[in-house]
């Protein structure tokens, strides 16, 4: 396996994403020490599940729960914060 620092991938990202793609491994180090492993698909063993239903049609569903509330996700954050 070969191994790269982390600065040096980013720079050189499209020729070791073909490096991966030709069935090798690549380690990533940062500052020496190994942070990730990268390698092809095939080799995890990982099988792509196709949808039963065209992904699109999700749009059109309907459903049963409604909410009129409106969530302000970064304000209750920002309140959390100030609480602690």
């Amino acid at each position: 396996m070969k191994s790269v620092s982390a600065s040096k991938f980013k720079a050189n990202f499209a020729k070791y994403l073909k490096f991966i793609k030709c069935g090798n491994e690549i380690g990533i180090l940062e500052k020496g020490v190994a942070v990730a492993i990268l390698r092809p698909i095939n080799k995890l063993n990982i099988t792509v599940i196709p949808p039963r239903k065209n992904p699109k049609l999700l749009s059109r569903m309907k459903f049963s729960v409604k909410t009129d509330n409106f969530l302000d996700l970064v304000e209750d954050l920002r309140g959390d914060r100030f609480k602690r």
